[in-house]
């Protein structure tokens, strides 16, 4: 086998060892008025990393994120770019979109309909909606036990996992 090959199969899987997936998200903020709200869509291959960043640099207060897994970046791209044309008109800046809490039905309605043109029985592409401020602090949680773990080193980690002191 080819090296370009055996390196193109490894980039299937994580450092985890599972299989490394593209995800459509929808990231819904709160809006200027009471009544309105900013949801972004995009694509990612690390759909909690992406949030972290989101949150980090965004003014409104998100409220919910929600990510679909799909088969492949294509066709992450394909759903992405259909989405963006169906809801060209409420398009605020790049991939931002406002809309009136009245019109949460007609987004979702859109949006699972969009999906469904590329849903199949091996990949049903479920779309999961979760508040976003549990994710996050289970992120940074992760993340700080990650770098605590780091820095005390090996030894540590192998302590904490063997029923020592919590990590």
């Amino acid at each position: 086998m080819s090296q370009s090959r055996q390196r193109w199969i490894s980039n299937l899987h994580g450092a985890d060892g599972r299989l490394v997936g593209s995800y459509v998200y929808f990231l819904c903020c709160a809006g200027d008025a009471k009544d309105m709200v900013y949801i972004k869509i995009g694509i990612t291959d690390q759909p909690t990393q992406r949030l972290l960043s989101l949150v980090n640099n965004c003014a409104a207060r998100p409220l919910t994120f929600g990510v679909c897994n799909v088969v492949s970046r294509y066709v992450a791209l394909r759903i992405e770019t259909r989405l963006h044309q169906e809801f060209r008109a409420w398009r605020q800046l790049g991939e931002w979109f406002k809309f009136g809490k009245h019109e949460k039905t007609y987004f979702a309605e859109t949006r699972d309909l969009v999906l469904g043109l590329y849903r199949n029985t091996a990949w049903p592409m479920k779309v999961e909606v979760t508040p976003v401020m549990p994710v996050v602090l289970e992120a940074r949680r992760g993340l700080l036990q990650c770098r605590l773990i780091k820095r005390k080193g090996d030894a540590y980690h192998d302590f904490c996992k063997d029923g020592g002191l919590k990590a």
